[in-house]
């Protein structure tokens, strides 16, 4: 994992501490919900390089387990088990280090809203959540952006480039053995 991206996302996974730690009561992200992850994702360079990362530490059996659970539900994420747990998670990409917490974004009239997960904030909504506690979307994309673009300089790939998770986790080049 390039050490930029380990830093961005660490910065992300402090973020949703602080967060938690000031509005645990308004958070119902916990292991078991798996809401957000009923997406087809796509991911920067960057991010599918981690993602491979920690799919392919995944022993054989359990990227068996995850494709076979993926094969009856192609709607949900590709990452998922049967349980509903990530299996990529420590390489997870942003989107879903950052989901659950309040996030400043634009509409579709380009005006700002701060958004959050249906289950969060459902006794006064985010506008509770302290200033600092709302995730501008528009700047953690602008680096994630950044950092990306460096990666794929130092890794002779062209930037920008999108990759399908499903794609990336069951690319049948990919040897069961790891």
């Amino acid at each position: 994992m390039s050490e930029l991206y380990r830093q961005l996302c660490d910065k992300v996974d402090a973020f949703f501490v602080r967060v938690a730690t000031r509005h645990g009561e308004h958070l119902s992200c916990a292991h078991g919900c798996y809401d957000c992850c009923d997406v087809r994702l796509t991911l920067t360079g960057v991010e599918a390089a981690a993602v491979r990362g920690a799919w392919l530490a995944l022993s054989s059996e359990r990227r068996a387990e995850v494709r076979a659970t993926w094969r009856e539900d192609a709607t949900a994420c590709a990452a998922l088990d049967r349980q509903g747990r990530c299996a990529v998670y420590e390489g997870r990409p942003l989107v879903c280090r950052s989901h659950g917490v309040p996030v400043r974004m634009l509409d579709k009239r380009s005006l700002p809203i701060v958004d959050v997960c249906f289950r969060n904030f459902t006794a006064g909504g985010p506008e509770v959540a302290d200033a600092d506690c709302v995730l501008d979307q528009t700047t953690l994309s602008a680096m994630l952006l950044l950092v990306d673009r460096q990666d794929a300089e130092a890794c002779d790939r062209e930037p920008g480039l999108r990759f399908d998770l499903a794609e990336l986790l069951f690319d049948d080049d990919v040897d069961d053995d790891g």
